[in-house]
């Protein structure tokens, strides 16, 4: 499972995603919106994986990014979230350090 919300780092975290795609597996695209008014970001992630040949499921979720991850993670039984980050160390309020912190399943930060 890999976060996208459109940002550059989550970008790199959906070609990371990609790159990890093999035989038999499946790759589920999550986009968690704060608020429902804010526009999807799906389209963005679609025709970056069809440029790769990688097909996908999509899935949007609306409250806290970090939640709705961890959240979407579980009801998929995903085992394994791809999340980017910017530059730097996560921040300890950061979405990835708490993805980090309450994953059941093992995390992927991409840089």
């Amino acid at each position: 499972m890999v976060g996208y919300d459109g940002s550059d780092a989550s970008i790199r975290a959906l070609d990371v995603a990609a790159d990890l795609v093999g035989y038999g597996s499946t790759l589920a695209v999550v986009t968690v919106r704060t608020t429902a008014s804010v526009p999807s970001v799906e389209p963005g992630a679609r025709e970056q994986l069809q440029g790769r040949l990688v097909q996908a499921g999509y899935h949007e979720a609306t409250g806290e990014p970090a939640t709705e991850l961890v959240e979407k993670a579980r009801e998929l039984d995903a085992d394994l979230i791809v999340i980017g980050r910017g530059n730097g160390q996560p921040e300890p309020g950061s979405v990835s350090s708490k993805v980090l912190r309450r994953a059941d399943c093992d995390v992927l930060v991409v840089r």
